[in-house]
């Protein structure tokens, strides 16, 4: 009796170990199995959003009229989904096919192409140039410089109207040509030369003493209380 009594207290304890195992095994799998299903859906969903993209770019350039290319040549053209080399090829025209030159990215040189519906990129050296195709990626990048330009430019009249509102002409036009002077506050600097590299800081009974660290422009400015007071060179 004393023999059993010792068996049963041996095997209990190995019996409890090998089901609290089997659980363990039952969740990690039920884990495996929710991770693959959750994958399998990122998986759907990345397909999805690429999708909405391509129909995103192809409704973009629906009605631009863009250059035919007709395609007669040994080389032969690759379409990628990105302008670069290593870019995914997603289709391959062959010859007696058109594709539509749409635009280009002077970054790399790629022409931006549709074709089926579909649109990518296409590396220059595939596309031999004619004087028709010459001058129409000329225009193009003509356009789009004065489309930055026009940019710029309105940037810095928004800023240049917020700077007028807030400290007015006089100080907006010294704070547009990047300068510095005595008496202007740590707001018009931050505005002026931007956030400085570094900034020494110590309290008094005089107050806030600062001393602003430009390394760029070797340059120290001194504030007392938020206001320039002296500048090192």
């Amino acid at each position: 009796m004393k023999n059993l009594f010792c068996f049963l207290i041996g095997i209990i304890p190995f019996s409890v170990f090998a089901q609290n195992k089997s659980n363990f095994q039952r969740q990690i799998d039920s884990l495996n199995s929710l991770r693959k299903e959750y994958q399998n859906k990122i998986e759907t969903i990345d397909g999805q959003i690429k999708d909405l993209d391509s129909k995103k770019t192809i409704a973009q350039f629906e009605n631009v009229e863009g250059l035919d290319y007709y395609i007669n040549q040994q080389l032969q053209i690759k379409i990628r989904d990105k302008a670069s080399s290593s870019g995914k090829v997603i289709f391959e025209p062959k010859n007696g096919m058109t594709i539509k030159l749409i635009d280009f990215i002077d970054v790399g040189n790629y022409w931006l192409v549709s074709i089926n519906n579909k649109i990518g990129y296409v590396s220059e050296v595939f596309i031999q140039a004619n004087p028709i195709i010459t001058e129409f990626k000329k225009n193009l990048l003509t356009r789009k410089a004065q489309a930055e330009k026009d940019r710029i430019n309105s940037v810095y009249n928004a800023r240049r109207n917020r700077l007028v509102k807030a400290y007015g002409i006089e100080t907006a036009n010294k704070i547009l040509m990047r300068q510095y002077w005595i008496g202007m506050t740590s707001d018009m600097d931050r505005e002026s030369l931007g956030n400085p590299d570094d900034v020494n800081s110590s309290n008094g009974s005089w107050g806030v003493h600062e001393q602003w660290v430009y390394e760029k422009e070797d340059l120290f400015l001194y504030f007392e209380n938020g206001k320039l007071t002296s500048w090192q060179e």
